[in-house]
Protein backbone atom coordinates (compact mmCIF):
# COMPACT_ATOMS: atom_id res chain seq x y z
CA UNK A 1 0.00 0.00 0.00
CA UNK A 2 1.07 3.37 -0.81
CA UNK A 3 2.21 5.60 1.98
CA UNK A 4 1.31 9.62 1.28
CA UNK A 5 2.64 12.02 3.59
CA UNK A 6 1.31 15.46 3.63
CA UNK A 7 4.79 16.56 1.30
CA UNK A 8 4.06 14.02 -1.01
CA UNK A 9 4.66 10.02 -2.46
CA UNK A 10 7.22 8.40 0.81
CA UNK A 11 8.75 5.25 -0.46
CA UNK A 12 12.29 4.48 0.33
CA UNK A 13 12.33 1.22 -0.73
CA UNK A 14 13.14 2.32 -4.67
CA UNK A 15 16.70 4.16 -3.33
CA UNK A 16 18.19 0.90 -2.48
CA UNK A 17 17.38 -0.05 -6.16
CA UNK A 18 18.49 3.19 -7.38
CA UNK A 19 21.74 2.43 -5.47
CA UNK A 20 21.72 -1.36 -6.87
CA UNK A 21 21.13 -0.93 -10.42
CA UNK A 22 24.30 2.24 -10.23
CA UNK A 23 26.64 -0.23 -8.60
CA UNK A 24 25.80 -3.09 -11.18
CA UNK A 25 26.29 -0.51 -13.76
CA UNK A 26 29.33 0.91 -12.79
CA UNK A 27 31.27 -2.97 -12.07
CA UNK A 28 29.77 -3.50 -16.11
CA UNK A 29 31.42 -0.42 -16.99
CA UNK A 30 34.71 -0.60 -15.37
CA UNK A 31 34.96 -4.72 -16.25
CA UNK A 32 34.33 -3.98 -20.01
CA UNK A 33 36.89 -0.96 -19.67
CA UNK A 34 39.65 -2.95 -18.19
CA UNK A 35 38.94 -6.39 -20.92
CA UNK A 36 38.94 -4.20 -23.88
CA UNK A 37 41.99 -1.29 -22.71
CA UNK A 38 44.12 -4.50 -21.38
CA UNK A 39 44.27 -6.49 -24.27
CA UNK A 40 47.67 -6.47 -26.34
CA UNK A 41 47.48 -6.42 -30.06
CA UNK A 42 49.97 -8.32 -32.31
CA UNK A 43 49.80 -6.12 -35.63
CA UNK A 44 53.23 -7.35 -36.63
CA UNK A 45 51.09 -9.45 -39.98
CA UNK A 46 49.34 -6.60 -40.68
CA UNK A 47 52.27 -4.23 -40.70
CA UNK A 48 54.55 -6.52 -42.74
CA UNK A 49 51.55 -6.75 -45.30
CA UNK A 50 50.82 -2.83 -45.61
CA UNK A 51 54.74 -2.04 -45.77
CA UNK A 52 54.75 -4.75 -48.75
CA UNK A 53 51.87 -2.93 -50.16
CA UNK A 54 53.32 0.72 -50.27
CA UNK A 55 56.90 -0.64 -51.69
CA UNK A 56 54.61 -2.55 -54.88
CA UNK A 57 53.06 1.09 -55.14
CA UNK A 58 56.40 2.97 -55.10
CA UNK A 59 57.79 0.82 -57.58
CA UNK A 60 55.05 -0.23 -59.92
CA UNK A 61 52.49 2.58 -61.58
CA UNK A 62 49.66 1.40 -63.48
CA UNK A 63 50.80 -2.18 -63.69
CA UNK A 64 53.99 -0.76 -64.93
CA UNK A 65 57.15 -0.67 -63.50
CA UNK A 66 58.40 2.85 -63.21
CA UNK A 67 61.68 3.36 -64.60
CA UNK A 68 62.70 5.73 -62.52
CA UNK A 69 63.50 2.92 -59.71
CA UNK A 70 66.21 1.42 -61.70
CA UNK A 71 68.62 4.83 -62.29
CA UNK A 72 70.28 5.10 -58.81
CA UNK A 73 69.10 8.47 -57.31
CA UNK A 74 65.73 6.82 -56.52
CA UNK A 75 64.22 7.67 -52.90
CA UNK A 76 62.20 4.02 -52.12
CA UNK A 77 61.24 5.97 -48.84
CA UNK A 78 60.42 8.80 -50.46
CA UNK A 79 58.27 7.43 -52.91
CA UNK A 80 56.55 4.67 -50.97
CA UNK A 81 55.97 7.22 -47.95
CA UNK A 82 57.66 5.05 -45.32
CA UNK A 83 59.27 6.79 -42.43
CA UNK A 84 63.21 5.32 -42.53
CA UNK A 85 63.61 6.18 -38.52
CA UNK A 86 60.93 3.24 -38.22
CA UNK A 87 62.38 1.22 -40.19
CA UNK A 88 66.09 1.80 -38.34
CA UNK A 89 64.75 1.21 -35.35
CA UNK A 90 65.07 -2.84 -35.60
CA UNK A 91 61.52 -3.18 -35.96
CA UNK A 92 61.07 -3.98 -39.68
CA UNK A 93 62.79 -5.16 -42.76
CA UNK A 94 62.34 -5.29 -46.41
CA UNK A 95 64.18 -6.03 -49.60
CA UNK A 96 63.07 -5.40 -53.20
CA UNK A 97 64.19 -7.32 -55.93
CA UNK A 98 63.90 -6.14 -59.63
CA UNK A 99 64.71 -8.73 -62.35
CA UNK A 100 64.62 -8.63 -66.33
CA UNK A 101 64.14 -12.08 -67.31
CA UNK A 102 67.33 -13.97 -66.05
CA UNK A 103 69.24 -10.52 -65.40
CA UNK A 104 69.20 -9.12 -62.12
CA UNK A 105 68.51 -5.49 -62.16
CA UNK A 106 68.02 -3.40 -59.28
CA UNK A 107 67.61 -4.52 -55.03
CA UNK A 108 67.05 -2.32 -51.91
CA UNK A 109 67.54 -3.66 -48.43
CA UNK A 110 66.61 -1.99 -45.65
CA UNK A 111 66.27 -2.86 -41.83
CA UNK A 112 67.50 -5.95 -39.16
CA UNK A 113 68.71 -7.92 -42.06
CA UNK A 114 68.60 -11.34 -39.30
CA UNK A 115 64.63 -11.24 -40.29
CA UNK A 116 65.13 -11.95 -43.52
CA UNK A 117 66.77 -15.06 -42.31
CA UNK A 118 64.42 -15.45 -39.32
CA UNK A 119 61.29 -15.48 -41.90
CA UNK A 120 62.33 -19.00 -42.92
CA UNK A 121 62.21 -20.29 -39.48
CA UNK A 122 58.91 -22.07 -37.88
CA UNK A 123 59.23 -20.95 -34.46
CA UNK A 124 60.39 -17.23 -35.18
CA UNK A 125 58.47 -14.32 -33.20
CA UNK A 126 58.77 -12.09 -37.05
CA UNK A 127 55.96 -12.22 -39.04
CA UNK A 128 56.85 -12.04 -42.72
CA UNK A 129 54.78 -10.75 -45.99
CA UNK A 130 55.98 -12.26 -49.82
CA UNK A 131 55.06 -10.57 -52.60
CA UNK A 132 55.81 -11.24 -56.19
CA UNK A 133 54.71 -9.34 -59.02
CA UNK A 134 55.17 -9.56 -63.03
CA UNK A 135 54.72 -5.96 -64.83
CA UNK A 136 55.43 -4.63 -67.90
CA UNK A 137 53.99 -7.56 -69.77
CA UNK A 138 56.50 -10.42 -68.19
CA UNK A 139 59.03 -7.69 -69.03
CA UNK A 140 59.91 -7.66 -65.40
CA UNK A 141 59.52 -9.63 -61.97
CA UNK A 142 59.07 -7.88 -58.51
CA UNK A 143 60.21 -9.88 -55.30
CA UNK A 144 59.46 -8.48 -52.36
CA UNK A 145 59.94 -9.57 -49.18
CA UNK A 146 59.12 -7.20 -45.73
CA UNK A 147 59.10 -8.90 -42.07
CA UNK A 148 58.00 -6.77 -38.89
CA UNK A 149 58.57 -7.49 -34.89
CA UNK A 150 56.41 -4.94 -33.59
CA UNK A 151 54.09 -6.75 -31.04
CA UNK A 152 52.04 -3.51 -30.59
CA UNK A 153 51.01 -1.72 -27.60
CA UNK A 154 48.48 -2.11 -24.88
CA UNK A 155 45.68 0.18 -26.03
Amino acid sequence: MRKWSNKGYDRWGDLGMFIFSYILVGIALWVGTHVFYGYVVDVRAQEASILSDRLIRAVVENGKLDLDVLEGNFNIFKESRINSEFIHQNLSYFRVDIVEGDKFKKRFVQGNRDYEILCGLDNSNIRCSGDEMVVNNGKYVIRILTASNQLGKKI
